[in-house]
Parts: structure tokens; C-alpha cells; sequence
């Protein structure tokens, strides 16, 4: 359709191709069939209050795993949300708690839930 049109562009000039589409969409067939790597949602953008974020997001990444494709989160506010994003399945996470999303990373790494509450440990603060 119009989405691998589009996508097909820019396939030269990128070596995997993501698309950010909002919480509540799970057409996730689409994106599959336009050969997408990744899909996914940048919470800062969402007007959802969190105890509506929540059951949502095992949807999105059950829909996108059915697809076969890999998710992320951006712009994760807190640190509640990082920790049901994680439980949620999501492959990439970035947010206030964690650190940014970088054009051009140096490095990625690994981390469990107990890793975003470690500043804390460390002022006294849990």
C-alpha cells in the first residue's frame, strides 16, 4: 500500500526502518508488511493518565510481537511507566529516568527494573 511506498524511499538510505504510531493503534499487519524493524510510541505525546497506559501497552506489544516486529518507548515520564513498559515487553526504552534518545549512540545496554531505582538506593531516597 501507500505505507511501503513511502517507506520503500527511504529504504536506501537506512539499513532498518521504525515507525512511532500512538498507543492505541494495533494494526500492526501494515507495518509488518511495509518490512518495518520497529514499531513504536513516545508517551510524552499520549493523553492518557497512566492507570489507562497500562493495560494498553502488553496490547501494543502482543500485537506487535504477533507481527513480528520489535517495539519501543520514548519519553517514558516515570519511573512506574519504565517498569510496566519493560514487564510490557518492550525491546527499547528511553525516558526522563533512564536518559534520552541519542541520533547516534555510542553504546546501548541492558538493564532491569531495579537499574532506574539505583539513584535512589544511592541518595537514601528508597
Amino acid at each position: 500500500g501507500r505505507l511501503s511506498e513511502l517507506l520503500g524511499a527511504l529504504r536506501p538510505f537506512a539499513r532498518l526502518l521504525n515507525v512511532r504510531t500512538n498507543l492505541a493503534y494495533l494494526r500492526m499487519d501494515i507495518f509488518s508488511a511495509a518490512k518495518v524493524f520497529a514499531v513504536g510510541i513516545a508517551l510524552g505525546r499520549e493523553r492518557y493518565c497512566e492507570a489507562e497506559i497500562l493495560p494498553l501497552l502488553s496490547a501494543f506489544t502482543q500485537a506487535a510481537e504477533q507481527a513480528g516486529l520489535r517495539t519501543y518507548a520514548i519519553e517514558l515520564p516515570s519511573r512506574s511507566l519504565i517498569s510496566a513498559a519493560l514487564g510490557a515487553g518492550f525491546d527499547y526504552l528511553s525516558g526522563e529516568p533512564i536518559g534520552s534518545a541519542m541520533d547516534s549512540p555510542q553504546s546501548a545496554y541492558r538493564f532491569e527494573t531495579a537499574d532506574i531505582y539505583a539513584p535512589l538506593v544511592k541518595r537514601g531516597q528508597v
